[in-house]
């Protein structure tokens, strides 16, 4: 079962793998890549791997902000291509905000 429970802070992780999602050294650069790493819980390094999801009050839409560097998560290309990367760029824009559903397998899941 999934602990999502709407917006507040969480941390992404690929269940193959047991990675979580890491934005690189938790830096403010616009294009920061992010990258699945092992987990780290210190202070220094654990917020690296927090993400605030923060409800836009559209139906399941959420932005979603690395609690180090206040970056937002961001899609870019759409042609095949997309990266994720860290952004400091306006909310309003579409390419950071993120549709939030659960898996229909019954895994708890999203």
């Amino acid at each position: 079962m999934s602990d999502f429970t709407g917006p507040g802070y969480y941390t992404i992780v690929a269940r193959s793998v047991d990675k979580r999602l890491d934005l690189d050294g938790g830096k403010k650069t616009d294009g920061t890549k992010l990258q699945l790493y092992r987990k780290l819980d210190d202070a220094t390094w654990g917020p690296d791997q927090q993400f605030l999801f923060a409800y836009t009050g559209v139906v399941d839409e959420y932005l979603i902000i690395n609690a180090k560097s206040g970056t937002y998560l961001t899609a870019s290309g759409g042609d095949g291509t997309a990266q994720i990367t860290g952004n400091l760029i306006p909310p309003r824009e579409k390419r950071v905000r993120w549709k939030v559903k659960p898996v229909k397998d019954d895994s708890g899941a999203y």
